[in-house]
């Protein structure tokens, strides 16, 4: 009589679980990269709602608010804080505000400033250096956020590390 064995050796069980050990490593490091990419559109999603947001409140005004993220926010929310023209800064309220020029979400803000999909502060300037020079230069504020490794290196040249700029695309 023959004694047929049903089953897996040892040996087929351990190849067949590295096979799956090597599929599972290439799919988690692909997500993670996936995961990476999806955070950094939404920084500049957030990054550009808030230059919509600026647009409508400069056209009200005809200025930017004042340097600084939690001025950024309650210019833009509140009717509170300060906004440039030219060289003049104006205190905030004024009956000339049409706001809320942006609603935050509870989870975009943190220790009263707006931070970005890291849980680090976007930087916010008035006005801008990081759009050339020239006549236009005033015209222009910066917007950034440090990006997934959290250093600020939106002014290093020419390599500027992983920021996300409104300035650079």
């Amino acid at each position: 009589m023959r004694n047929i064995k049903r089953g897996f050796t040892v040996i087929e069980l351990l190849v067949v679980l590295a096979i799956i050990g090597i599929l599972a490593g290439l799919i988690l490091g692909a997500s993670g990269e996936a995961r990476k990419r999806a955070l950094i559109t939404k920084a500049r999603a957030s990054i550009s709602s808030v230059e919509t947001a600026l647009g409508m409140f400069q056209s009200d005004l005809g200025g930017y608010p004042s340097s600084g993220n939690a001025n950024l926010i309650n210019a833009l929310s509140e009717n509170s804080g300060t906004y440039v023209i030219g060289t003049q800064s104006y205190a905030l309220p004024t009956t000339d505000w049409s706001g809320p020029y942006m609603n935050f979400q509870t989870n975009e803000i943190s220790g009263g400033q707006f931070i970005d999909p890291w849980n680090n502060p976007y930087g916010y300037t008035n006005p801008g250096t990081n759009h050339g020079i020239g006549a236009d230069y005033g015209k222009y504020v910066d917007i950034w956020s440090t990006g997934p490794n959290a250093i600020d290196e939106h002014t290093s040249s020419p390599k500027p590390g992983d920021d996300v700029t409104n300035w650079r695309r």
